[in-house]
This record gives structure tokens, sequence and C-alpha cells, in this order.
């Protein structure tokens, strides 16, 4: 079997991270990256205020970090 191109890696690694990311994390994420929503309008959707959302976002942000970036690998 050939050896995976680094970013091949990384990349499966970003997708486990978005799959294993707790529920608002996720939904927080995906409306602000992938739907370019702001905080406050992400906030009015969700009935929350700005601050949760971006704790969200933060949270949402290390999950896929410390996915991405594991300790010992690529």
């Amino acid at each position: 079997m050939p050896a995976r191109r680094p970013e091949g890696a990384m990349a499966d690694r970003y997708r486990i991270g978005l799959a294993t990311l707790n529920y608002l994390p996720r939904i927080v994420y995906y409306l602000h990256v992938r739907d370019d929503f702001t905080f406050p309008e992400i906030a009015f959707r969700l009935g929350t205020s700005v601050w949760e959302v971006e704790d969200h976002f933060a949270a949402a942000l290390a999950h896929l970090d410390r996915a991405v970036h594991r300790e010992g690998e690529g």
C-alpha cells in the first residue's frame, strides 16, 4: 500500500474532528465557517448570547486543533 500524503492524513483527522465535535460547537462552527453567519446572527437563531456562541466556536476550534495536530503524529 502506498504511503499517504501528509495532507491526506491531516484532512482525514480534520474530518474525524468534525465528526466528533459536540452538537452545539459543531452547529456554531458550520453556521459561521460554511454558511458565513456572524456570531450575533447565530446567537439570534439559537436563542442564546453572543458570548455563548463565541465560547462554542472557541471550543470547536480547540477540538479541531487537537484532532488535526495530535501529538506524535504527522
